[in-house]
């Protein structure tokens, strides 16, 4: 769902996918994954673009799942 869904929406269609039995979510950034925590999606979700260290801890807060990008990523964790 990750980029507003292309564009469709992603409360919507993050919603849709949960109830049509999505397991988990995509999204590119943290702030994407916050905001679908923020109107009540509780799918595992996996941020998918870099993180800095405070952005880990936060993605730890909100119970989502990182790729790791590199090295120094790797070392921040």
């Amino acid at each position: 769902v990750k980029a507003n869904a292309y564009g469709h929406d992603v409360d919507r269609l993050a919603q849709e996918a949960v109830a049509a039995g999505a397991r988990r979510l995509c999204v590119a950034t943290l702030s994407e994954a916050r905001q679908l925590r923020q109107n009540g999606i509780r799918a595992s979700m996996l941020v998918m673009g870099p993180l800095d260290e405070p952005s880990i801890r936060r993605a730890s807060d909100l119970q989502v799942s990182f790729a790791v990008l590199g090295t120094d990523m790797l070392e921040s964790i």
